[in-house]
């Protein structure tokens, strides 16, 4: 393995290109301890026309520029689609600094290439067949606005469990996929607590019970589950709707006189109530017979309405 100093002007970017963008502070970092250390790894090339094509070292060659080099350090190696496409995944993938879905990208571009299986495609490049899975569903999510988030002191970043947990496991299409996923990101759910709200949401049977779970809230408490909060919030609006139906049914005529009536009658007896002393025999006599034919009145309504 030779190292060669190479112009930075011969240096074309890879058309494989996964790194898409660059951290500028990082950048400047970067570029600040090139001056001052000089470049420590080189970069990769291979020959292409009358220049190079960088493999991979994309952030190095562009820290370099930024510092006024015009030289880098550099392998040259003569290596087909296939293989340069492979090098560029294992460098980004053994870097920390390199976008998630910019790696999952990738992953993708590798599969196009080789035209291989997931499994095979993880075999080939050392990375665990679930870490592969979850990247490429990220970012097809993504493809399809379906983004989770993580936020830490108010800043959010991209969750890619999250992110996978929503595309694997929502039943529906992308829009409640996506429905599930701002939820997620206004509420500030842990993966854990998606998970609850993903149960529920797959176990509803109607358009309306799914909505009721969308507009929900996790309550986050301790001992208090997402379910009882559904439970207590379906109870709640049931009892909302029969309110609302008995305050249409007072709107009928019929049904305010007979209220009128009926609060007539209990404050009669109150008041009855309060100066039984004054009641004669005969008049105690009279209130009993007409008690009688009111509840025998009263008896006979609650038959025909239940006909």
């Amino acid at each position: 393995m030779i190292v060669q100093e190479l112009s930075i002007n011969d240096l074309k970017p890879s058309k494989d290109q996964i790194r898409k963008t660059f951290n500028e502070e990082e950048l400047n970092d970067l570029a600040e301890s090139l001056r001052a250390e000089g470049q420590q790894v080189p970069i990769k090339v291979r020959p292409n026309g009358s220049g190079y094509e960088i493999v991979f070292g994309h952030r190095r060659v562009a820290a370099s520029k930024l510092a006024g080099f015009t030289t880098v350090l550099g392998i040259v190696e003569d290596s087909d689609d296939e293989a340069a496409l492979v090098q560029q995944t294992l460098e980004n993938e053994a870097r920390q600094d390199v976008p998630y879905l910019e790696k999952a990208k990738g992953y993708q571009n590798l599969l196009d290439q080789l035209g291989c299986s997931v499994y095979k495609l993880s075999k080939r490049i050392g990375v665990p067949h679930n870490t592969v899975m979850d990247a490429l569903n990220v970012l097809e999510g993504h493809r399809h606005g379906v983004i989770a988030n993580n936020t830490i002191k108010n800043k959010s970043t991209l969750s890619a469990g999250r992110t996978a947990e929503i595309v694997v496991k929502v039943k529906g299409s992308w829009e409640e996929k996506k429905n599930m996923a701002d939820k997620s990101n206004t509420e500030e759910l842990s993966q854990v607590q998606l998970r609850e709200v993903i149960t529920e949401y797959n176990k509803a049977s109607s358009q309306g019970e799914k909505d009721r779970v969308i507009k929900t809230r996790h309550p986050k408490l301790k001992g208090f589950t997402f379910r009882q909060q559904l439970k207590a919030g379906s109870h709640i609006e049931n009892k909302q709707k029969r309110e609302e139906r008995r305050a249409q049914l007072t709107d009928e005529p019929v049904v305010k006189d007979y209220t009128l009536a009926i609060t007539a009658f209990s404050e009669a007896i109150q008041q009855a109530e309060r100066f039984r002393t004054k009641f004669s025999p005969e008049a105690i006599q009279f209130i009993e017979h007409k008690h009688a034919l009111v509840t025998k009145k009263i008896l006979n309504l609650e038959g025909l309405l239940n006909d």
